[in-house]
Parts: structure tokens; C-alpha cells; sequence
């Protein structure tokens, strides 16, 4: 299975090709933690890990998504954490997909596109379990899809 990785860290994106994978071997064999296999049209969520399953209002959960896609399109993912009207949105593969095409190719059918970023709990979520959500959309603020996926909890604390 090919990988390719795209990520995020605190909204910095940077994008793995497949020769830098595989230097440093990153992402070989893995699979997700929780597998989910949710199909939303041309695109499927295989699964997704989360790192914490604890943390502090204010602070960050990170999250890694696994997806299947068949290529091409412009999608759009959203998370959220807890019943809060604000969402994290951006595009899915953080906008790099077309570059990454363009430059080596479509990956093989069985390729994953593997997102990876930390994802900020407001520090207006209240305490206890809340509950992280994604969606996807074929625009940043399309409503056809506003069908959110629930992928389990997350325990906040107070500050």
C-alpha cells in the first residue's frame, strides 16, 4: 500500500513525497488505530488515531486521518471538538493533492492520503467528555454535506 502523507502542525503544512517516505520510511505498514471505513462518495475515511484521549481546554489533540480517495477533486474536511458552532476547515491534503498529481502521477488505487495535524480544543469546550466530529464537503462552506461523522471522545479539563 502506497502512503502519502500530507501534515500539519500548529497551521504549518508541508507535504512527504513518495522518495522521502520511503528514506525515511515513514508511514510503511501503518494502519489506523480506529478503523471507521466511512464512505462519503469518491471519498472514504478508512480510519483515524488520536494521540491523547485526554487534555486541557486550550490546548491541542493531535489527529491523524486516513483517507481514500479516487482522484481527483477538491474536498473540504471539518473537525470540531465538543457542540461548539466554530470548525476547523481546510482542504483535503491541506491543497497540496493537485501539486502532488501534477508532479509524480496519481497514486495507485490502494494509496492512502495520510492527514496529519493538531487540532485546538476552544477554551470555551466545557469539561468532561466531548465528543470529536468530521465532515466532508466539496466546498469550504458547503451545506449538502453537513452530515458530521462522530470518532469518539475526548476528556477536556478546565484550565
Amino acid at each position: 500500500m502506497d502512503a502519502v502523507a500530507m501534515r500539519c502542525v500548529y497551521r504549518k503544512f508541508f507535504a512527504l513525497d513518495r522518495a522521502q517516505l520511503e528514506e525515511k520510511n515513514a508511514l510503511r505498514g501503518r494502519s489506523p488505530e480506529h478503523v471507521v471505513d466511512a464512505s462519503f462518495g469518491n471519498v472514504s475515511l478508512v480510519g483515524y488515531d488520536i494521540d491523547s484521549g485526554e487534555v486541557t481546554a486550550g490546548g491541542t489533540v493531535h489527529l491523524r486521518l486516513y483517507w481514500r480517495l479516487g482522484w481527483p477533486g477538491r474536498y473540504f474536511v471539518s473537525t470540531r471538538i465538543g457542540d461548539t458552532p466554530y470548525v476547523e476547515t481546510h482542504e483535503l491534503g491541506f491543497g497540496n493533492i493537485d501539486r502532488y498529481t501534477r508532479t509524480l502521477g496519481t497514486p495507485s488505487a490502494d494509496a492512502l492520503l495520510v492527514e496529519e495535524y493538531d487540532l485546538v480544543v476552544l477554551s470555551s469546550v466545557g469539561e468532561g467528555e466531548q465528543p470529536i466530529r468530521v465532515r466532508l464537503s466539496s466546498g469550504p462552506f458547503a451545506q449538502e454535506r453537513n452530515i458530521w461523522l462522530d470518532l469518539g471522545t475526548v476528556s477536556v479539563r478546565s484550565r
